[in-house]
């Protein structure tokens, strides 16, 4: 878990760089559902670690995909290749691109560490 942690901060990292160098206004979204605002736009940023040629998926929340289908303005920005020392890919994506777009929707369900450490230890613990 840290090592996703850390990807997700080099990559923001990373776009905040690039960003700036384009001259475009980054700021932290009080917007739960969004890292961060690009430009008055909210944006999500999704990291990973491969090329973008080797992109596996990226996901969005149900808040996100709830944005989507009312026709909420947003940017997705893909930062990929941080597993590597080469420069980052970044890969901006309009919210109105992604309308088109066949998902593939999966339910994960997640036990946090108090819980599996609770059930962890037994009955009666």
């Amino acid at each position: 878990m840290a090592e996703s942690h850390d990807i997700e901060r080099r990559g923001l990292q990373a776009l905040r760089v690039f960003l700036k160098e384009q001259g475009r206004e980054v700021k932290p979204s009080s917007d739960k559902k969004f890292d961060l605002v690009v430009d008055d736009l909210p944006a999500e940023v999704k990291c990973k670690q491969l090329p973008w040629a080797r992109l596996d998926f990226i996901g969005l929340t149900d808040n996100q995909r709830d944005a989507l289908v009312r026709g909420q303005e947003f940017l997705v920005f893909v930062v990929c290749n941080l597993g590597s020392a080469e420069r980052p890919e970044i890969v901006e994506i309009p919210s109105e691109r992604l309308a088109g777009a066949e998902f593939k929707v999966e339910s994960t369900h997640y036990i946090y560490g108090p819980e599996l450490r609770r059930i962890a230890e037994g009955p009666g613990s």
